[in-house]
């Protein structure tokens, strides 16, 4: 963000941290699906079914903190486009 105000590309920080970024999340999925699936097996009982079942299968709430976010991420970019006259 800070290099962004200066004058620096919005996107240079992904493009250069990206592969190794991928490598890191990538190693450490491997390694928690081996550990989880080593200590399921050894655990060896099943889940018992939830007794108090949710009406709703799938829902979505929350959704004014989207708005909230993207009006955040707007303010954040324009005040790296935008030149005021005003000086503090």
């Amino acid at each position: 963000f800070l290099g962004f105000l200066k004058g620096i590309e919005f996107s240079w920080t992904l493009r250069h941290i990206l592969p190794e970024t991928a490598l890191m999340v990538a190693v450490l999925l491997v390694a928690f699906f081996v550990l989880d699936s080593w200590l399921y097996r050894r655990e060896g009982e099943v889940m018992p079914t939830d007794p108090t079942p949710d009406d709703r299968a799938f829902g979505f709430d929350g959704g004014i903190n989207f708005v909230l976010l993207l009006f955040v991420v707007s303010l954040v970019l324009m005040s790296g486009i935008w030149k005021s006259d005003v000086a503090f």
